[in-house]
């Protein structure tokens, strides 16, 4: 068997499960699913994809013989021959392990009729990320800053905008209200590596005052609704984001920008998502 152990963020899990489907079926060995915790929301994604069943997940594996597959030795693991059990442990973005199979990947995915029209679906995913330190320069001003945002759009020909978003709306509101929305991983109540609330409603404020200006419409449901509807778009535009990477690549857009440096901050670490070989895909910064 192999299994594969999921993180929290449906858009990792999107690169985990892919991944891990891969190789289990050059393997020819069961997949199965970990989650990271019990009732973990985005089993429930996966479910209405219809890529995994209730017997495919596990939450507990106590075999001694396994070997771990991370993203170092996970290239080398195809053609695998031993028989012990594999679990799959990492986050598996980089492109150059989908490239080659997209016409499967694509295959395993409910395909949805394309938008007529040229319209441009924008993800905005702000959330969490408003409070971690690693968005936001050294004066405290969050990364991308607006105006990128808004020369990235111009380099786009649509008819219409659609502004994705994980935040329930781009109104102003009180830092009170602001203070409550819920989001699948809250880095200020874990109090880790966070800008203060105070700060991050600040930039808050700034975003939405030039989001507001854009005759757009916004967009905000469940992670699978939001995932769905970017995938029937022909134009895409994100920053770093994993879902709408996939999105993208899974729904044959036809302009994608993507951001040019992806994630800086993690340096030697960072992805190469932001550099995938495709005819249509552009960078921004």
């Amino acid at each position: 068997m192999l299994i594969v152990n999921f993180t929290n963020g449906f858009g990792n899990n999107l690169f985990q499960y892919i991944a891990g489907r891969l190789l289990a079926e050059n393997l020819n060995r069961e997949l199965l699913i970990m989650p990271p915790y019990e009732n973990y929301y985005g089993l429930d994604c996966f479910k209405e994809l219809g890529l995994i069943k209730d017997g495919m997940i596990i939450n507990d594996f106590k075999e001694k013989k396994v070997k771990i597959v991370d993203d170092k030795n996970y290239i080398g693991m195809y053609g695998y021959k031993t028989r012990c059990s594999l679990i799959l442990k990492g986050y598996f973005e980089d492109y150059r392990y989908y490239i080659n199979h997209l016409t499967k990947i694509k295959s395993w995915f409910p395909q949805l009729k394309e938008q007529s029209k040229l319209n441009l679906a924008f993800h905005l995913r702000l959330g969490d990320r408003l409070y971690y330190k690693e968005s936001y320069d050294r004066n405290g001003i969050i990364n991308p800053k607006p105006e990128k945002y808004l020369e990235a759009i111009r380099k786009f020909h649509f008819d219409k905008l659609y502004i994705i978003t994980d935040m329930p709306s781009l109104k102003k509101m009180s830092i009170s209200d602001f203070s409550k929305i819920e989001y699948h991983f809250n880095p200020l109540k874990e109090n880790k590596n966070t800008q203060s609330l105070e700060n991050a409603y600040h930039n808050y404020k700034i975003l939405i005052e030039v989001f507001e200006k854009l005759d757009a419409d916004i967009v905000h449901s469940s992670i699978i609704k939001d995932f769905l509807f970017m995938k029937s778009f022909k134009q895409i535009l994100f920053q770093h984001s994993t879902t709408a990477w996939w999105a993208a690549i899974l729904g044959n857009a036809k302009t994608v920008g993507v951001y040019r440096s992806w994630r800086p901050f993690k340096k030697e670490k960072n992805k190469n998502l932001s550099e995938v070989p495709i005819d249509g895909w552009f960078n921004w910064s």
